[in-house]
């Protein structure tokens, strides 16, 4: 548990720096609420008091991303300070895993195009990109996979604030299949994204925790996973899970 003073000291050095956001009034509506969570035992088991709202804790977040930051004035950049990773571990405690609705779907197009993007910023050959459209296109598409399938899609969020969500379904063996292969039911992971601001906060191990559960609950007992190869930080984070490459898609340009 930590000591509330303490905490309420750290979130006080922060002061100096809101300025350059104007959120002067936010640190001071945040900070007493932030300690007293702080305080709770079971603070798995706290929501985040009410008086403070969605923006108050999006204008929270870009203090500490900015203290984190050289600009901000962070002399052991990598290494956040105590005040960093105490908000890290409250994003974790207060984060909640819910399955997806219709009322969702916007969610999901800002997510998918968001995940596109980086895709994009980081394909050695430039042959992805991200036309108008593509997101609502890929994700009514993923939406009849998860329906034909008997799929599922979860969705990691802090107070109705979205962080990331999985998608996943369930695969049936063919006749065909059969023949060279032995009887199995397999789950296969489709997305798993978290928002670039969210990452490092355990977002990502707790879908994957989930769908997993939801993989086990239908009978599955292997799960797959398809990873852009030059992704190198999916490849290394579904390794530290236990994941290992079993097929590998190869390419050449010819022309």
């Amino acid at each position: 548990m930590y000591e509330v003073r303490s905490l309420s000291r750290e979130l006080t050095q922060i002061a100096p720096f809101s300025r350059n956001f104007s959120y002067t009034g936010t640190l001071c509506k945040i900070a007493p609420l932030f300690a007293q969570w702080a305080a709770v035992p079971a603070r798995s088991a706290c929501r985040f008091p009410p008086k403070a709202g969605r923006r108050d804790i999006a204008q929270l977040t870009a203090i500490l991303n900015f203290c984190r930051s050289p600009a901000g004035g962070s002399k052991n950049f990598g290494q956040p300070p105590p005040i960093i990773r105490n908000y890290e571990i409250f994003v974790i405690n207060m984060m909640s895993i819910k399955q997806y609705t219709t009322k969702d779907k916007k969610t999901l197009f800002v997510l998918i195009e968001e995940l596109q993007d980086y895709l994009v910023q980081i394909d050695p050959m430039k042959r992805l990109r991200r036309l108008p459209g593509y997101g609502e296109n890929y994700i009514n598409d993923l939406l009849k996979k998860i329906k034909k399938r008997g799929g599922a899609i979860f969705i990691a969020e802090v107070e109705n604030i979205p962080l990331g969500f999985v998608a996943g379904v369930l695969n049936v063996q063919s006749k065909d299949e059969l023949l060279g292969c032995v009887p199995t039911k397999s789950g296969r992971v489709l997305e798993l994204i978290v928002s670039e601001k969210q990452r490092g906060k355990n977002v990502g191990k707790t879908l994957m925790s989930k769908i997993e559960e939801y993989f086990q609950q239908q009978g599955c007992d292997i799960i797959q996973v398809e990873v852009f190869e030059p992704n190198i930080l999916a490849h290394n984070f579904y390794k530290k899970l236990g994941y290992y490459g079993r097929v590998t898609d190869m390419i050449k340009k010819i022309s």
